[in-house]
């Protein structure tokens, strides 16, 4: 089926790599399993095969496909590890200027709902995981204090909460230095710490662990702060790249680097693509494969003709989103993971909108709920969802917006009709209803209504997503 022109604005290769990532979910092909033969896939999505081998190029960068050459070869499943995803929040986040602080506060509303949850769902492995992490510190043996979090948010039982801690425990780690890494006192005290909050998980306790790492946490952002080094580190965001991976990436590593240390100036030339070639000492192919990978993060754009070059780009929120949901949906998310963790953002998100709310604010709502009344149904499916994305930019805080923003397009495009529906339409009347609740709620700054009926609205939703 030839891919529709309504997006012309976007990179056919962009176009088709999305495509086939959507096609790979819907028939739930598995690690190993084939999509299809080159030439199958030119005739199923109706492109050149220069197009095609633009698009598989992204698709092995997101780590969801590559090509295996030979007899029986073709388009292969691959199992992303998150690295894409990683890199496109960071790149998105560097380019909004998101701070220490916006992180540290996603983390700890999250950390703390994975330490309550673990609790709630512990079992014998799991016992025996934490307590054998705690003997390691106490030992010296344990190379990463972070390692804690990130079993805690594992063990928590939703692998969709567990992606988000990781990520915001590394993107931490690109702002901070390496906490207590040569500093005796803060790595005992960071010990024990991890050992009183095992104790409660381990006994159950989940009311207890929540309050524990929420005080770990706070104190990690108090030595942060009296630490704070002066300078990004941008290695922890495109990692030195291994031995087999191509020249291409470590190239476009370098731009990111350079676009990054120059203020991100939208618009600006960063050379020709002679000067480039020079510059970075590579040919032509392998300077275009570094373009592909830097338009695919929005990091830079290549221009063709005289005075063409590559010119510093403003990435969009789309891109990162797109790569956390490739991830996600490998991963298994099952809709009961994805509202669990919508709940526990989307309560943040409230509790921000209305500590800060203000008349601007309060029209920017009033204009969605005007958006919604007028939408027909087929357009309903898509700007029905725009209250909660608006809701988590209104917060302020930029990763709270972003998580909202993932969170979201995976309730979006796993959208299904409920067997026990009693037809195949969206309650349309029903969520322009709540959503008005819960607007009113919000405007009369009523914190315990507004979360109250943003729960019930996200539990309802959930039915209609598989």
């Amino acid at each position: 089926m030839p891919i529709p022109s309504a997006t012309v604005s976007r990179k056919l290769a962009s176009i088709v790599s999305e495509k086939i990532g959507a096609d790979i979910a819907a028939r739930g092909l598995a690690e190993g399993e084939l999509v299809g033969s080159e030439a199958e896939l030119l005739a199923q999505y109706d492109v050149s095969r220069a197009v095609f081998r633009e698009a598989v190029r992204l698709l092995e960068h997101q780590q969801s496909a590559r090509m295996r050459r030979g007899p029986g070869g073709g388009l292969v499943v691959t199992t992303p590890d998150g690295e894409s995803a990683f890199n496109a929040a960071m790149v998105y986040l560097l380019h909004g200027r998101a701070d220490l602080d916006e992180v540290l506060e996603v983390r700890l509303v999250l950390e703390a709902s994975a330490a309550l949850l673990a609790a709630e769902r512990m079992h014998a492995a799991g016992i025996a995981e934490l307590n054998a992490l705690v003997q390691r510190e106490r030992k010296g043996l344990q190379a990463d204090a972070r390692d804690l979090h990130g079993l805690v948010a594992r063990l928590s039982g939703n692998p969709a909460l567990d992606f988000f801690v990781d990520l915001l425990t590394r993107m931490a780690r690109v702002f901070t230095p390496d906490v207590a890494a040569d500093d005796t006192v803060v790595r005992d005290a960071t010990c024990g710490a991890h050992a009183k909050i095992v104790q409660s998980i381990v006994s159950g306790d989940g009311a207890t662990a929540a309050t524990r790492m929420e005080r770990h946490l706070r104190a990690e952002a108090d030595y942060i702060a009296a630490h704070l080094p002066s300078s990004l580190r941008l290695g922890s965001v495109f990692s030195a790249a291994p031995a087999d991976q191509k020249l291409g990436e470590h190239v476009a590593r370098a731009v990111f680097a350079d676009v990054v240390a120059s203020g991100w100036r939208v618009g600006a030339s960063l050379g020709s693509e002679a000067e480039l070639m020079a510059h970075y000492d590579v040919s032509r192919a392998i300077l275009r494969e570094a373009a592909r990978l830097l338009e695919h993060h929005g990091i830079a754009s290549m221009r063709r003709g005289p005075g063409g070059g590559l010119f510093v780009a403003a990435p969009a929120i789309d891109a990162t989103s797109a790569a956390a949901a490739v991830y996600l949906d490998r991963r298994g998310v099952q809709a009961r993971h994805l509202f669990e963790l919508r709940s526990i953002v989307e309560m943040a998100v409230l509790e921000r909108v209305i500590d800060r709310l203000d008349q601007p604010m309060i029209d920017r709502l009033r204009a969605v709920q005007d958006v919604e009344r007028a939408a027909s149904t087929d357009r309903f499916r898509v700007v029905g969802h725009d209250l909660h994305v608006v809701l988590g930019e209104l917060s302020g805080n930029r990763v709270l917006a972003l998580c909202t923003d993932v969170l979201v397009r995976l309730s979006r495009e796993r959208g299904a009709v409920p067997a026990d529906a009693p037809d195949a339409e969206l309650p349309t009347t029903d969520v322009v209803h709540t959503h008005d609740r819960i607007v009113d709620a919000i405007v009369a700054r009523d914190s315990e209504k507004a979360r109250a009926r943003m729960n019930r609205h996200l539990n309802a939703l959930a039915r209609w997503v598989r």
